[in-house]
């Protein structure tokens, strides 16, 4: 009885090890060239032979079809396209793009850059890290806090939403010997 208790421990001690050592792993560091620049806060990265999509942490850019949307991108391609970037991970992606904060080969923080240089906002919603850059922009109107009233992308893709969203779903006419339909 003794013995299996111990085995017990042993196996919940391996358990709990794997636990940390297991994220380590998956959210190490990696370098890689600049493929394409999907929009102002997510890019493409060629990392040996595959391709990875890598959306940037911490930040949250126009859309493509918001104001300021194309200039954020073309901020964004002005400085990484075409060169050696580090991938910094802060969330593995499984489906969707794993979420990052990218250097430069100098050090610099892309991320951070983008938001001091006004082109996107800090999404505090998952992280404080560039709130200071962000109220610095705005104080000095740079890149869209020229405009008095920016609007957060977050907004800007719920009313988009919404004008696809019909307001009165039609009413389907009832067939004879059918049910009425209950909502």
């Amino acid at each position: 009885m003794r013995q299996v208790s111990l085995v017990n421990w042993r196996w919940r001690g391996i358990l709990v090890l794997v636990q940390i050592l297991i994220p380590c792993l998956v959210l190490a560091d990696f370098s890689g060239r600049v493929a394409s620049v999907i929009d102002g806060n997510t890019i493409r990265v060629l990392s040996g032979k595959r391709i990875v999509t890598v959306r940037l942490h911490g930040v949250d850019c126009p859309a493509k079809k918001q104001p300021y949307g194309k200039q954020a991108k073309k901020a964004l391609r002005k400085l990484i396209f075409g060169k050696v970037v580090t991938i910094q991970e802060k969330k593995p992606g499984r489906k969707s793009p794993l979420v990052a904060v990218v250097l430069t080969q100098d050090g610099h923080e892309v991320n951070r850059e983008l938001v001091r240089a006004g082109w996107c906002w800090a999404d505090e919603e998952y992280s404080t890290d560039y709130s200071k850059e962000m109220q610095e922009a705005r104080e000095a109107k740079r890149g869209l806090w020229r405009d008095p009233n920016p609007i957060r992308p977050e907004d800007w893709r719920m009313a988009q939403q919404r004008k696809r969203r019909p307001q009165d779903f039609p009413v389907r006419p009832q067939v004879d010997g059918e049910p009425p339909m209950e909502f």
